[in-house]
């Protein structure tokens, strides 16, 4: 299966995406809490950190973003983004549909298919998560939760390789679970 770059373009209204790590050691592998990050989360120590290559959303700067990985294409990419207003201010309809509409607008340069809304948490947020797919093989999960302003996003992806597919998921379960917004 061809390789597909993680340089993504376009997006409605939302936003997305991480990249730069560092942290210390501990008995679950790595810690990140770099300064000035507002989030902090755990990840394996066998991985590192990865340089993205490419923005995930043209025109929309994260607050902060940061990459864990084997290298850029199977990695885990933890990032903010600022909302126009706070959560609680939107129609949560118009909003569900606008984040589906934004999920299919980073697909779409993959060539990917995303997978159906599903609830899903990012350590203690409430959120949604959507399986991409290349033909029917799961290749991407992304995972959105918010709070107040703040739009907390991670991304995992992995090449069509069992052995890579399970380490990434392994470190987007623990990045996932531990992760907090300070």
């Amino acid at each position: 299966m061809p390789r597909r770059p993680l340089a993504l373009v376009s997006l409605a209204a939302l936003a997305l995406l991480a990249g730069a790590c560092g942290g210390g050691g501990d008995a679950g592998g790595n810690r990140y809490e770099d300064d000035g990050a507002p989030f902090t989360f755990r990840y394996p120590g066998d991985l590192s950190e990865v340089a993205l290559s490419a923005k995930e959303i043209r025109g929309r700067e994260p607050v902060w973003r940061t990459a864990i990985g084997v290298d850029a294409e199977n990695a885990v990419t933890v990032a903010t983004y600022k909302l126009a207003q706070p959560i609680e201010q939107y129609d949560q309809a118009t909003f569900l549909r606008t984040l589906d509409r934004t999920v299919r607008a980073l697909a779409r340069p993959q060539k990917l298919s995303p997978g159906e809304r599903k609830d899903a948490k990012l350590g203690a947020l409430a959120g949604w998560s959507y399986e991409l797919k290349d033909q029917d093989v799961v290749v991407q999960r992304l995972t959105f939760a918010f709070r107040g302003q703040q739009q907390l996003f991670v991304r995992c992806a992995w090449e069509d390789d069992p052995e890579l597919q399970k380490q990434v998921t392994a470190a987007c379960d623990q990045v996932a679970s531990s992760v907090a917004l300070r």
